[in-house]
Formats: structure tokens, sequence, C-alpha cells
């Protein structure tokens, strides 16, 4: 019997007023398969992970999820769809007032969970990131990449079958980029669900992914393993990656994937494709004020 995708996009599109900022994106997804999403600032990526648990909503097109169109959920449906969506934002959004335990159990009780089983819940999920020790921590005790990998952990704690990741480094300083690119990519080394991830780190996405998408203005103009797209480009942009891969020594495309074949370790920032000019108008605000770009 065929096995369902668990993740299905058809034909997804997004506007703010006169910009598009998703063209038609068609995207499958098989299970457990690490699928990083790249392109220059404004391309539609971050628009694109946001929708596809519905932070955002599309103005056309269909988002299957585990064989249901999320897009025809009532509100309690989506709800449960969601709780097996793990998202990881660019800033931890965490609460100041509570440990990081608590800020991790918050979303286990809020979904029906008892207190008790809650935080054990939360402490297995700070013990996978590393952060068992500093449990009892508030945010404001720990370090930028610290508290990223505390939101990693609040989106591991309801084990999701999908995590989406919206530029997870984005934010932190270059010091403490490679501690959370440690914890991520040892999650795709454990196979145990799919992941999406928006990211500038072609470092990462040379040893982690087993696919990759670069977007440009709304579409996917690039689909395949990081040595197709990376060494045998289609596109205008592609070819501009290539040329940066050549450019960065130590970082051959020469593989990918769960084993990291044929790729040799960077550095925390050897690798980051240089994020372009930020171009307006502002595509979304999050709940924090903070602007948000596609």
């Amino acid at each position: 019997m065929k096995r369902e995708p668990v993740l299905d996009v058809r034909g997804l599109r997004k506007r703010y007023g006169e910009i598009v900022a998703l063209d038609g994106v068609d995207l499958v997804v098989p299970a457990g398969q690490t699928l990083v999403v790249m392109g220059p600032s404004g391309c539609g990526k971050s628009t694109l992970v946001r929708c596809l648990n519905r932070l955002l909503e599309p103005d056309a097109g269909e988002i299957w999820f585990e064989g249901r169109n999320l897009l025809s959920l009532t509100p309690p449906e989506l709800a449960a769809a969601r709780r097996r969506i793990g998202f990881v934002f660019q800033h931890s959004n965490l609460v100041a007032r509570l440990s990081a335990r608590q800020n991790i159990a918050l979303g286990l009780i809020a979904a029906g969970r008892p207190v008790e089983e809650a935080l054990e819940a939360a402490e297995t999920a700070l013990d996978r990131v590393g952060l068992a020790a500093k449990a009892d921590r508030r945010p404001s005790q720990l370090s930028g990449g610290e508290q990223q990998r505390v939101g990693i952990a609040r989106a591991l704690a309801l084990s999701p079958a999908l995590m989406l990741w919206d530029e997870p480094t984005a934010a932190l300083d270059p010091l403490l980029v490679r501690e959370v690119l440690d914890v991520m990519e040892e999650l795709v080394r454990d196979g145990e669900r799919t992941m999406v991830v928006v990211t500038h780190e072609l470092s990462f996405a040379l040893r982690a992914a087993d696919r990759v998408i670069l977007m440009d203005s709304g579409q996917i103009v690039e689909d395949g393993s990081p040595a197709k797209v990376f060494t045998a480009p289609t596109s205008l942009l592609g070819e501009r990656y290539r040329r940066l891969l050549e450019s960065l020594p130590g970082l051959p495309a020469e593989g990918g994937g769960r084993k990291g074949k044929g790729i040799r370790a960077a550095g925390a920032n050897a690798g980051t494709v240089p994020r372009p000019a930020p171009r307006p108008p502002m595509a979304q605000k999050s709940g924090g004020g903070r602007p948000v770009r596609a």
C-alpha cells in the first residue's frame, strides 16, 4: 500500500498587498526527510514555513498534513493537528518569569497533560538538548543559544511528527550559532521526525539535508539533493550558490543527507550564505511586535 507523505503542499499562494510572497508553491515531503529551504531575504521561505501550520493564512492552495487538509479544519481540529507539528522560531519567545522547565511544560499542560507528567516530559526534552542541569533557570539566566535550545526542547516535548524551523540561528550571536546547529544536526541523525528547515546556514544544508530547495520571488527554482542543487544548478540563483560554495574552503558539495557523506566539518559561520540587504515592505508582524520578513 502506498504511504501518504507527511506533508503535501499544492498551489500555495500568499500576497501582502501588491507583494507576491508565494506564487503557486507545490511541495511534497516524505516521512523522515530533512528538507532545507534557502534563498535570499524576501524570497518567501519564511512565509512558506509559517503557512504550513497556519500561523499565516494562505490566499489559495492546499496543505495536506498526515492525510488531512489543514485549510479545511475547524479550530479544535487545527489545534489538535498543531500538536503534531513542532515550530522553532527565530526568537525563542520564552516567558520571562518561568523557568526553562516551566516554559516547556506550559504548552503540554495547555494540551491537557497532567502537571507532573508535563514537568517530567519537559525534563526529558531539556536533557535531549543538553540543558537538564539548567532546568530551573529563567531565560535571563541563559545565553541566547541556550534560550533557543529551550525553544527547541519546547517543540520536541510534544513528540511532533513534523518539525518546522524558521531561521533558528538568525537572531544569535555568531559565537552561539554552532551550539544550536549541533542540536539540530543530532536531531537529523536520529531520523525520528520529518523536518522542514528555513535557514541561511549553508554548512548545515551540506551536512544535514536530505534535500534542498531554493526559493526566489515566491517560487521554488531548485529542488534536489545538496550535491545536485549546489553543483549542477539550473537557475540563476542556484548558480550564485554554486559560485559561493566554490569560494568557501572546506565545504565541498560531495553529498549530504543524514550521514553527512563527504561533507567535512566546518566552523560555526563557515558556509553561512551572506544575507542580502533587507527589502521593504515588512511582510508580517509577529505577536511580539518584531517584523518578520518573507
